[in-house]
């Protein structure tokens, strides 16, 4: 325990010591101003306060220990992920990308087709309707957990035709979520030519035809960016999905609460899972920022055409 508390000390002690040495050291153009030392200091405070809690679970995710104080180096965290011993943990992992995948997918359709149908209205309506989509956004989750759960309730008072589990908690995050991508689309269709689609239209095209030659490739990097902001709102959810999934079911979230809250404590190959997540999002922000086409500016156009 000694041992654990020493090597946070000394991980926070390091933190803090680098931020201001850094602050102090770094290069300015003109004068050096006090205002411009505080302002990078709160930038790398900010920083560490950010990062340093995902560093600890890397850290101790090689720890046989219980809790952070407590440090034994070990990999049997790492063996219990494979061994067959995290088959439910395993489970509600599963359940949670399923449900993400299907509801990111529902709610960037619905959210796209609603982007269109409201950017076609008059102003009143397209301000009206607007103004009603954003409710979700700023509703308490706990309020819209609520709401959601009733309303299956309410459908399956007589009848079951909705059963509580994956499809309720899929159904709840494609509703909650495609405010969300509504919001990606409109700016997208804001910037499109009108004049192309209106021409399609013109020269034989029909309606679905123009949209999806036409209008989709224009909207489509805004349909990409709300799938992924579903995606996130989905995997991140806890309320919604404790309300509405039923028994059965887990999924991540509500598993790892079931193991907080109960006297069996935090399995250890949480740990490790985090971890592995935590290197996946790295990477994949790594693999995105090398692929993604670079900006060219004014200056490189006019050189190139010379």
């Amino acid at each position: 325990m000694v041992i654990g508390g020493y090597i946070i000390a000394v991980l926070v002690s390091i933190a803090f010591i680098v931020l201001i040495v850094l602050s102090l050291t770094l290069p300015y153009r003109g004068a050096q101003t006090s205002k411009r030392v505080m302002g990078n200091i709160y930038l790398y405070l900010i920083i560490a306060l950010t990062y340093f809690p995902l560093l600890m679970i890397v850290i101790f995710s090689f720890s046989s220990g219980n809790n952070f104080t407590n440090f034994r180096f070990s990999m049997e965290n790492f063996t219990a992920l494979f061994d067959g011993s995290s088959e439910n943990m395993l489970d509600a992992l599963w359940n949670t990308l399923y449900i993400a995948l299907a509801s990111s997918a529902l709610a960037t359709i619905l959210g796209t087709v609603g982007a269109i149908g409201i950017y076609n209205m008059k102003k009143k309506s397209r301000t009206l309707l607007m103004n009603a989509s954003q409710v979700p956004i700023f509703n308490a989750s706990i309020v819209t957990a609520l709401a959601v759960m009733l309303f299956f309730n309410a459908i399956n008072n007589r009848v079951e035709i909705i059963p509580r589990g994956i499809l309720t908690v899929t159904l709840a995050h494609a509703a909650v979520a495609a405010p969300f991508v509504v919001l990606s689309v409109l700016p997208r269709l804001k910037q499109m030519n009108m004049n192309l689609y209106e021409a399609a239209l013109d020269l034989g095209a029909t309606p679905g035809t123009a949209i999806l030659k036409i209008m989709l490739p224009e909207i489509l990097p805004g349909m990409i960016a709300g799938f992924f902001i579903a995606f996130t709102l989905s995997l991140d959810d806890f309320v919604i999905a404790d309300y509405n999934k039923g028994t059965g079911i887990e999924t991540l979230s509500t598993y790892i609460n079931s193991q907080v809250a109960g006297k069996q404590g935090l399995a250890g190959a949480v740990k490790p899972l985090f971890t592995f997540i935590i290197l996946f999002v790295f990477m994949a922000m790594l693999l995105y920022n090398c692929l993604k086409p670079k900006d060219v500016n004014k200056k490189e156009i006019e050189k190139g055409i010379k």
